[in-house]
């Protein structure tokens, strides 16, 4: 298997523009084509993918969704897209807590 290059991500040297504190960074939401490809129609090389979106309901395991990207070999080749993708852990909190879920805090 031969692994997809997208540049060196050094600090120095990155191939993708670096976003600002004032750019607004879209969110693609897997369940929704019509939002996969942001970089058209925003001045950004960047998107946020979420967490939930990647994991069933309750979040003790990966979903189709996952299984689909994972096969093309990961979200770039999925998007067939180089840009910046941050994965937002946010998500609700059965998600994020399923191993502590008879824990009280």
């Amino acid at each position: 298997m031969n692994a997809k290059s997208y540049g060196d991500y050094s600090s120095n040297n990155h191939p993708i523009k670096p976003y600002s504190s004032n750019e607004v960074i879209p969110v693609v939401k897997l369940s929704e084509k019509m939002t996969y490809d942001p970089w058209n129609w925003t001045d950004t090389n960047t998107c946020v993918i979420k967490i939930q979106d990647l994991v069933n309901s309750d979040g003790t395991r990966t979903n189709k969704k996952y299984n689909e990207i994972a096969s093309v070999g990961g979200i770039h080749d999925y998007f067939e897209w180089d840009g910046k993708v941050i994965l937002s852990s946010i998500a609700p909190d059965k998600v994020i807590f399923w191993p502590f879920s008879g824990i009280v805090f």
